[in-house]
C-alpha cells in the first residue's frame, strides 16, 4: 500500500511540474507575440523621440564651451590642464591661427633647455667616436 501511495504522489508531482511547465510556455509564448506585435509602435515612438532632439538643439549650434572641447580634441592630442582656459581666454579663432602658424610661438624657453643637450647638434659619426656603444 505505501509502494502505491509513493506511486501516486510521484505521478501528481510529475503532472503539477508538466502543469507548471505548459503554463511557462505560455506565458512565454505570449510574451514574445506581444513584444512581436508592439514592436512597430517602438520603432514609430523612437523616430519620434529622434525627431525632436534634433529640433531641439540643431547640429550645427554649439555652445562656447562644446566649441572649445572640440578644437581642443581635434587640433592637439588632447586637452592638457590648463589649455581649455587658455583657449577660452584667447578664443577659438586666434587659437586655431595659433596651431597653423607655428612660427608664431615663443619657444625661447624650450631652446634655452635644448641647449643643454650637445648631442642635438653632433653629426652621427662624432656622436660615435665621442660616445662609442
Amino acid at each position: 500500500m505505501a509502494a502505491r501511495v509513493k506511486g501516486e504522489v510521484e505521478i501528481m508531482k510529475s503532472s503539477r511540474s508538466s502543469a507548471n511547465m505548459k503554463r511557462s510556455l505560455t506565458i512565454i509564448s505570449l510574451l514574445l507575440a506581444a513584444s512581436l506585435f508592439c514592436q512597430p509602435a517602438f520603432l514609430l515612438v523612437a523616430a519620434q523621440r529622434k525627431k525632436e532632439q534634433r529640433n531641439l538643439a540643431p547640429s550645427g549650434t554649439m555652445t562656447g564651451d562644446q566649441r572649445i572641447a572640440q578644437v581642443l580634441s581635434r587640433l592637439t592630442f588632447g586637452a592638457r590642464p590648463g589649455d581649455f582656459e587658455k583657449v577660452k581666454q584667447m578664443g577659438v579663432d586666434a587659437f586655431i591661427n595659433q596651431q597653423l602658424d607655428p612660427d608664431s610661438l615663443d619657444n625661447t624657453a624650450l631652446i634655452a633647455k635644448l641647449k643643454r643637450l650637445p648631442t642635438l647638434n653632433m653629426a652621427t659619426p662624432v656622436i660615435i667616436e665621442q660616445y662609442p656603444p
